[in-house]
């Protein structure tokens, strides 16, 4: 079949999913693929191109939800979680043949763990995974082999015991939003009544970011030659952990890498003070006076945590920060509300340049930053009574703060020595 009628004989399902094209496959001419069915740029779908009927009949029948790693059947409005073709081992052995009925805003869901539908197989047996996924390629890599398997295009499956499980809901009429508040709510019931339960995958959709990113490198290119020195590994387990995640994740960790080294900074500061007056040649002579200067600096450990950390922002380069804020100055001159209520205050004006901005810099750039924290990790952010819910929108709102973190947060590290 040509490119235009294998389009014409997906028709209903590139209508029931608008993300999706049917083309040809990078540098070939006769291998017709499906793409971003999810809206997912790491799997695509080759169209066989002999005994395709099964292939067409899933296909047009299917709508691929980005969220989920799941598909819904059309014909019979089943939504169909993609678990797993393992076998079951261990605390995940009695999930099959699970069955219960949630009732779920006066509607009567039957769920449970059943055999994954030929569809799905017939799907999982054509997918192509073309790179690194975040999505673990919806869980299909196990129902390809099952699918292999089955039709013996692999001699080295044939021992593997396969058996394709998925999580039912059955008689859903798809709807985007309640599917999503469903699966949350199912996720509560399902660990609330059994702690070992497998949690749905609920997956933050692609959304168009009109922000600017971060700059790849600091120092223009990466370096040819580096000398390491011993860093501190708390703040190495904080910064492995801020590189992955979703944006709130990555801005909390990086706010506990700063938070960490402002107390020791003013920590190591008193035993500083205190070493230098004890090995004072003429101690004695002037013991009052070292006196008073050890208990003005033990004082200064005791001043509140936000006073510390102005103190170690202060030692940083607001060079480079600045330069990342310019980058989305508009984002960072206007305040902006969040869902969940929190309204984030500015971080600069308009109008402000560099030489306005290195002023106080670490004073505001605290004061934001602390509010962000409050929002995300208190159930009300204390001073506004408001937090950061976490949905998508806000997710894609915080993202430029969260790379200024990463920034601040790396250079907190790299510079210990000088500020701890």
């Amino acid at each position: 079949m040509s490119l235009d009628e294998v389009r014409l004989a997906l028709a209903p399902f590139l209508q029931r999913n608008p993300n999706t094209s049917v083309a040809f496959y990078p540098e070939s001419t006769d291998r017709i693929c499906v793409f971003k069915a999810w809206n997912d740029d790491s799997i695509v779908f080759q169209v066989p191109t002999e005994d395709a009927a099964a292939f067409y009949e899933a296909f047009n029948n299917l709508l691929f939800p980005e969220r989920f790693t799941a598909i819904w059947h059309s014909d019979t409005k089943d939504f169909e979680i993609i678990y797993t073709a393992f076998p079951l081992t261990g605390t995940q052995r009695d999930m099959k043949g699970r069955r219960f009925t949630f009732g779920f805003k006066d509607v009567d869901y039957t769920c449970e763990f059943g055999a994954a539908s030929e569809r799905l197989l017939t799907a999982a047996g054509s997918a192509i995974f073309t790179g690194p996924s975040t999505t673990e390629h919806r869980n299909l890599q196990s129902f390809q082999w099952s699918a292999f398997k089955a039709t013996g295009r692999l001699e080295s499956l044939k021992d593997l015991p396969l058996e394709p499980i998925s999580f039912w809901i059955r008689n859903f009429d798809w709807d985007d939003i309640l599917a999503v508040e469903l699966v949350r709510h199912l996720n509560f019931y399902m660990t609330y009544y059994d702690t070992f339960s497998p949690k749905i995958d609920l997956h933050p959709p692609k959304q168009a970011s009109e922000y600017s990113t971060r700059e790849r490198y600091v120092a223009t290119k990466f370096p040819t030659d580096v000398r390491a020195q011993e860093l501190n590994s708390n703040l190495l387990h904080f910064w492995t952990a801020s590189r992955g995640g979703d944006v709130f994740r990555r801005f909390l960790y990086c706010y506990q890498i700063i938070e960490f080294s402002s107390f020791y900074f003013i920590e190591d500061g008193v035993k500083r003070a205190v070493r230098k007056a004890l090995l004072t040649p003429h101690f004695k002579d002037e013991m009052d006076a070292l006196v008073i200067k050890i208990i003005d600096h033990v004082q200064e450990s005791k001043v509140w945590e936000g006073a510390k950390m102005d103190t170690l922002l202060g030692e940083l380069n607001c060079r480079l920060v600045w330069t990342e804020v310019e980058k989305n100055k508009d984002y960072f001159a206007k305040s902006l509300m969040f869902d969940g209520g929190f309204v984030l205050p500015a971080l600069i004006h308009e109008k402000t340049t560099f030489e306005t901005f290195e002023h106080d810099w670490n004073k505001k750039f605290n004061q934001v930053t602390r509010s962000i924290r409050n929002a995300l990790s208190h159930g009300k952010e204390p001073s506004k009574g408001a937090v950061i819910a976490p949905t998508p929108e806000n997710l894609t709102q915080l993202q430029p703060w969260a790379w200024l973190m990463s920034i601040v947060a790396g250079e907190v590290i790299v510079y210990q020595d000088s500020v701890m």
